[in-house]
């Protein structure tokens, strides 16, 4: 039974789907988006009751950095895990950034850094009235 949930925010549908399986064996229950724009409106129609947003950077629309920006601002508490197929961005410690392709464990580990908050997630649902 999947305990968390997480937003993917992934233009590419094969990398997109995935990370989507990837996260689902680790007990997430996963809402999809194909771009920023719609990762945004996600999170927004759960009251920010997400426990992760994992989002490719070079996107159409809104790209994951503005989207990080956005999140960070509206739900400072949403661990948020950046992926990229063409190099970093400038450096930035507030999010963990992982180049694709990656293998499953690359992911796996990357999420378990990036939502070490001790339970930030959890404390989200109680206050927005989730499960």
């Amino acid at each position: 039974m999947a305990t968390r949930l997480a937003v993917i925010a992934e233009d590419e549908p094969q990398v997109r789907t995935y990370i989507v399986r990837v996260l689902r064996t680790a007990d997430y229950e996963v809402l999809e988006a194909r771009n920023g724009i719609e990762a945004l409106e996600l999170i927004h129609s759960v009251h920010g009751a997400v426990d992760l947003l994992v989002t490719d950077i070079v996107m159409p629309r809104m790209d994951g950095n503005r989207l990080a920006t956005f999140i960070r601002r509206d739900y400072p508490l949403i661990p948020i895990l950046l992926v990229t197929g063409f190099g970093g961005p400038d450096p930035n410690d507030s999010f963990e950034v992982i180049p694709k392709p990656f293998l499953r464990d690359t992911l796996l580990e990357a999420v378990a850094r990036a939502t070490s908050d001790g339970g930030a997630g959890e404390e989200r649902r109680k206050r927005h009235g989730g499960t």
